[in-house]
């Protein structure tokens, strides 16, 4: 109940707090855990570092006692350099372990150096000793016994004295085997037979400046070896002083090792001691922790999840159309009981849209009752329209079949009218030329004369009569063709009345949407057979202005033909009544002969004419019928369109 009162701003603001307030002993932990295990293992690296300068204090002593060893062996003061280089650093290993020892551990290094440097020391004098008896044969007491020797061995061996050759020879091979391998009784010995050989000098028969000589030479050997065999007597017990001293120097150290290995593993079973514990330490902290965020995170998890899960559930159903569905959490005070209030509106606007969409329902319904009622309204106009200007245009060109059929006849008629006409012109003319040859015999056959005039007279009315007939006829022809441009204007008017109805329907639709998409077909196919048939109209308003053009030739043809008979008719009537008068005015009767065969002849020519003018309206209107059949062909054809049109518009 608390939860529905808190705003969720609060809820995810104490979440933050908890984690935040959870952090808190963690860190701590941690940081107890990281100063407590770097001061475990700052005492483990430091117990490491002793231990490991011990290691190397340990090497340097065994190192030292080794190039001991290789001087002793080789006498060789490369090794004596070796070690004391090898002596200094392990006193200098000592000297900066100390600053972190304390104590007992303090204590055994200190007395661990005080013998390093007694070692130190004594080793020294030992190889002032050997320096001293000489390191090779060329140096020290050793040189100096050879040079001695080799004075008084040059004397005696010249002498060729057995007994002092043989006290000499003795002499060295003490000396040799003192040297090889020291014993006090070869140095007393070297002494007595020294004396002895001394003694034998003195008795020998050597010049007295030989055996001073030999004196002087032998007592400076003999005092050369003396001094080499105490020097070299007493260095064992040095040696042993040197061992003595590395030989207690061992012990502290090796307490020093043993306390640091001591140490190194109480340092590591701290470290490991300290990390467990800070590990249960920061382990079981966290556990706590954890546990208290969870469990607060749950319960407001769960204050808000269960109602945003029932809320999601009643949108669901309002999504599915469930209008009914009970709204959770209203009244709530926080961003759900809003969130409540919200869905609420949904709902609310949800019913007022599925009243709306019942509204449109009926409307849609109202709406295509109406269209269809207007689409049939539509058809029923269209086809009165278009059926009766397809009957004006059936009719029409059934007439104008009939009409351009008459002027073929007409045509043809007069074509063969012509042709007589032409056939008598031909007859005039022959006649004529015939009076003109027997003009000079005109006295003589005046009565023939009378005759041929006479029948003159009555081809020239004949042929004004033929002239007359035609020119009504041709006059007919071009009315005809003016009536055959009136019903081109009528095709011309149709073809622009069904295109402007195909725009209408092409408009509607438009306006119907997907369901006017084969409307919109059949809309254009009538188009294109209107522009057809605008086309047709075209060639055949091309033609009847051929035939006007036609026949207005034909009709000046004929005028000219009927003013020539005019004038051979008047010519024949001169002719008639001055057949009296023919003997007294024959140059004149010749005279009017030859205008009257020129007038036949050029009424040949008009006649002939007149039969071009016939053909090509004739031509004409055989190009004129089968335009016609084209028109009568594709008029059916739009009939046939506009029926799947009305057929397609009446099923819309």
């Amino acid at each position: 109940m608390l939860l529905r009162k808190t705003r969720i701003e609060f809820q995810m603001g104490l979440i933050l707090a908890i984690v935040i307030i959870g952090f808190l002993p963690i860190w701590g932990v941690t940081s107890w855990q990281r100063t407590v295990s770097e001061a475990a293992a700052q005492q483990k690296e430091d117990s490491s570092r002793i231990s490991s300068a011990l290691n190397a204090i340990q090497l340097g002593f065994l190192n030292a006692r080794r190039n001991e060893k290789d001087f002793l062996l080789r006498l060789s003061l490369t090794e004596t350099d070796k070690h004391a280089a090898t002596l200094t650093a392990t006193i200098d290993q000592i000297n900066g372990l100390t600053g972190r020892l304390s104590g007992e551990d303090l204590a055994l290094a200190k007395e661990t150096e005080t013998l390093l440097q007694d070692y130190s020391r004594q080793f020294t004098a030992i190889v002032t000793d050997w320096k001293e008896l000489g390191l090779t044969d060329a140096d020290g007491l050793r040189l100096s016994l050879r040079n001695a020797v080799a004075v008084f061995e040059g004397i005696v061996r010249s002498q060729q004295d057995d007994r002092l050759n043989v006290l000499m020879l003795d002499m060295r091979l003490r000396e040799k085997m003192f040297i090889a391998d020291p014993k006090e009784q070869d140095a007393t010995r070297l002494t007595a037979i020294s004396t002895r050989l001394l003694a034998a000098v003195q008795d020998s028969a050597l010049s007295d400046s030989d055996k001073q000589a030999i004196t002087q030479y032998v007592g400076d050997y003999v005092k050369a070896f003396q001094r080499y065999a105490t020097v070299r007597l007493a260095l064992p017990g040095k040696l042993s002083g040197l061992s003595q001293t590395f030989a207690r120097a061992e012990p502290p150290l090796a307490t020093l090792r043993d306390r640091s290995t001591q140490r190194m593993a109480a340092a590591d079973a701290n470290l490991a001691e300290v990390t467990r514990t800070a590990a249960t330490a920061v382990t079981t902290v966290l556990i706590t922790v954890l546990a208290v965020m969870v469990a607060v995170v749950v319960i407001i998890a769960l204050g808000l999840t269960r109602p945003l899960a029932a809320m999601a559930s009643t949108m669901q159903h309002l999504a599915n159309g469930n209008l009914r569905i009970e709204i959770p959490a209203i009244g709530w005070k926080n961003a759900i009981g809003q969130m409540a209030a919200t869905v609420a509106v949904f709902k609310t606007n949800a019913e007022e849209v599925a009243r709306l969409n019942q509204q449109a329902e009926a409307a849609r319904q109202q709406a295509a009752a109406d269209r269809k009622a207007m689409m049939d309204r539509l058809a029923e106009e269209f086809e009165q329209a278009t059926g009766t200007v397809m009957q004006a245009l059936i009719t029409v060109s059934t007439s104008l079949d009939a009409q351009v059929g008459a002027v073929a006849r007409d045509s043809q008629d007069v074509l063969a009218k012509a042709g007589a006409s032409a056939l008598s012109a031909n007859d005039a003319t022959t006649n004529v030329e015939a009076v003109a040859a027997a003009a000079e015999e005109l006295s003589a056959a005046i009565g023939e004369i009378s005759a041929q005039v006479d029948r003159s007279v009555r081809l020239a009315a004949e042929t004004s009569g033929v002239t007359r007939d035609t020119l009504s006829r041709v006059e007919s022809l071009s009315q005809a063709a003016g009536r055959i441009g009136e019903v081109v204007a009528l095709i011309t008017a149709i073809a622009d009345q069904t295109n402007l109805l195909a725009l209408n329907a092409t408009i509607e639709a438009a306006r119907a949407g997907d369901a006017g998409k084969g409307f919109a077909v059949v809309a254009n196919e009538v188009k294109t057979l209107a522009s057809q048939t605008a086309r047709a109209t075209e060639d055949i308003t091309r033609q009847v202005g051929a035939v006007q053009t036609a026949t207005a030739s034909s009709v000046a043809a004929i005028n000219t033909i009927a003013a020539n008979v005019h004038r051979i008719d008047e010519n024949m009537a001169a002719i008639a009544a001055s057949v009296e008068q023919q003997g007294a005015a024959t140059q004149e009767i010749a005279r009017n002969v030859h205008d009257a065969a020129g007038a036949t002849r050029g009424v040949s020519t008009a006649v002939e004419d007149v039969t071009v003018l016939a053909r090509t309206t004739s031509d004409a209107t055989d190009s004129l019928n089968t335009a016609i059949g084209d028109l009568r062909q594709r008029t059916g054809d739009l009939q046939g369109r506009i029926n799947d049109f009305l057929r397609y518009i009446r099923s819309a």
